[in-house]
């Protein structure tokens, strides 16, 4: 994987985590085991798999929902990883907005029309 997941890069899941994320949690290795399990999730939950051929053929609107979906998640380990890195308050912030952010993603991804993606793919 080597600094970045399937679909989002490291930049991108350490900003949605913001400033004060913990320098442990924001290597490259764990956030790039943190991504599998971001994608395998976001696969499981949007109840199709986002292969890379698949990801390549799509519009960049859905494009951008896989990336922020995926960097929501893993920024969410990185602030459970030392969540006293924030005050209680803007971690708690941090972690609904995030939340909040993924759901919506998810939610979108579901109503896309994979008939679509395979005939772009082909």
């Amino acid at each position: 994987m080597a600094d970045d997941g399937l679909w989002a890069t490291n930049a991108q899941m350490i900003a949605r985590a913001g400033l004060n994320a913990n320098a442990t949690a924001t290597a490259v290795g764990w956030t790039d085991l943190r991504a599998l399990e971001a994608e395998s999730m976001i696969n499981t939950e949007s109840e199709y798999i986002w292969t890379a051929a698949i990801f390549a053929a799509l519009d960049s609107g859905v494009k951008s929902l896989l990336t922020t979906a995926e960097a929501c998640l893993v920024a969410l380990a990185i602030i459970d990883y030392d969540p006293n890195s924030w005050n209680l308050e803007t971690a708690n912030f941090k972690r609904n907005s995030l939340w909040t952010l993924y759901d919506r993603c998810i939610k979108l991804l579901r109503e896309v029309d994979q008939s679509q993606i395979w005939m772009r793919e082909a």
